[in-house]
């Protein structure tokens, strides 16, 4: 689809006839890109209240927050090279702001700091778990057009906004001048109208705002209830064609768990949601950091072996940071500062979960290390390997089970699955037999690997039968008994 709409760009553009135009120049003899995505609009600090003092005053962290800002650090952490154009206050929130992206290898050279304080959005929480937003807002309002860079808007593959940036002050003008740019340049824009009611003034201002880029876009994300404030239509066929109609190449509309449906060259379609788990459920309020002053030990696991990899430990800074980072960081003792594991090395631990024991004083963090976990270049810094062994069973398990699920086209699990329950039987059968006839007349290598088309074959069945592995070992647990 991204391939498509590029070079629908590039068409329009030379169809034109306009070759003088900084646009096509942009174009000629092959265009350079310096960003994948270029990000555009609010940058602000969340103040997230994470609990009650012991006097019962309301606890709140600073966390890093704005959707364009969220866009751009997610999209390096995926790969993309990213940059944001945006505007802070000259204060320690604004400088921590810039701090985070730039950890996140986001180009930070578009970011501009003013008279007015940073942004802040207050995230209340009441005594029923219900949460309350407010806003202060400041600086970010302040992005004139005369500090959008119009080259490295001209020079990314994507250009992305959103509407809140349109609320209100000169923002709104920076905001359509960095879009009217990228449009006119052939730069693949994207729109996400994140309608926030208390940042305007009434629902009739919002929709007259939010609809004044459409014409400049080709990608669109909305919600299901956006989709009637843009196009004064809540049916999904009938609002996505409204902004067809405007030129909008792709239409996503969001549908919570039920996923998003698509309008792509006039067809619609869903992808339905995909169900995870949660990674951390943890009130860091109850963390208790006062038996080791100030620390905590976190014990890393890896997510798929099982193995314990190492021992650090983290004050509250470091664990805020893996959060938000996905990255385990520590507070190295030796170092007395924080330090994210594979900052040097590479060799970096992504979170995959974090669980707390019962007295919230210790941290179980299971992860997907990359590379080796140790500064000796061993897999574990206990010296051991970091092997599966049997645990892979319950790694296949998982994967077939996701096989189940997805139904990938050219997957020989998928065709099993699709074959029905007689034949995965017939399988199980086939492959049995196979592993007597090795145990009996072949070889001890070919008794290991039929052996293993058994025990594959087996799974698939029991799956597709509800069934998972690790039944089988409680059932022999019980006979053990």
């Amino acid at each position: 689809i991204i391939a498509a709409l590029v070079e629908k760009k590039r068409m329009l553009l030379f169809n034109c006839g306009d070759h003088s135009s900084k646009s096509a120049k942009i174009f000629q003899g092959g265009r350079f890109y310096m960003k994948d995505i270029t990000a555009v609009g609010e940058i602000l600090i969340d103040m997230t209240q994470t609990g009650l003092s012991e006097a019962g005053v309301p606890l709140f962290a600073a966390n890093p927050g704005g959707a364009p800002a969220n866009v751009a650090v997610a999209a390096s952490r995926l790969g993309a090279s990213t940059a944001f154009i945006g505007k802070t206050g000259r204060d320690p929130f604004g400088a921590y702001l810039r701090r985070v992206l730039e950890d996140d290898f986001v180009d930070c050279s578009g970011m501009h700091t003013g008279d007015q304080p940073t942004t802040m959005a207050i995230v209340s929480v009441d005594s029923t778990g219900e949460r309350s937003f407010s806003f202060v807002r400041g600086a970010d309002c302040e992005l004139s057009p005369d500090e959008i860079n119009e080259s490295a808007v001209c020079r990314s593959k994507f250009l992305h906004f959103g509407s809140v940036s349109l609320t209100r002050g000169i923002a709104r003008s920076g905001t359509i001048f960095a879009a009217r740019a990228a449009h006119l340049a052939g730069v693949l824009v994207s729109y996400d109208p994140n309608y926030r009611p208390a940042l305007w003034r009434s629902e009739a201002e919002a929709a007259e705002w939010m609809r004044v880029p459409l014409p400049l876009v080709d990608v669109i994300k909305l919600s299901e209830e956006e989709l009637p404030l843009l196009t004064g239509s809540s049916d999904l066929e009938e609002g996505s064609r409204l902004l067809a109609e405007q030129g909008i190449s792709l239409v996503l509309v969001t549908l919570g768990g039920a996923g998003s449906f698509c309008r792509w060259q006039g067809e619609c379609f869903t992808v339905p949601g995909v169900s995870v788990k949660v990674t951390q459920t943890i009130n860091m309020a109850q963390l208790d950091y006062s038996k080791l002053q100030g620390l905590i030990p976190a014990i890393i696991q890896d997510a798929d072996t099982k193995n314990v990899l190492m021992l650090g430990f983290m004050n509250e800074e470091a664990y805020l940071k893996t959060v938000e980072s996905g990255k385990v960081t520590f507070f190295s003792r030796t170092k007395g500062r924080l330090w994210t594991k594979g900052e040097e090395s590479g060799h970096f631990l992504n979170v995959v979960s974090i669980e707390e024991d019962c007295d919230h004083d210790t941290l179980l963090i299971k992860v997907h290390p990359v590379g080796p976990t140790c500064h000796k270049g061993t897999d574990t810094c206990f010296g051991t390997s970091n092997d599966f062994g049997v645990e892979f069973f319950r790694y296949l398990q998982d994967f077939i089970s996701r096989r189940h699920e997805e139904m990938p086209e050219g997957s020989y699990t998928t065709s099993l699955f699709k074959s029905g329950v007689n034949r995965m039987a017939q399988k199980v059968g086939e492959e049995a037999v196979e592993t007597v006839i090795e145990a009996t007349n072949g070889t001890d290598d070919r008794l290991i690997y039929e052996a293993s088309d058994l025990i594959y074959h087996l799974i698939v069945l029991l799956t597709s039968k509800g069934h998972r592995i690790e039944e089988l070992a409680e059932e022999l647990i019980k006979r053990h008994k």
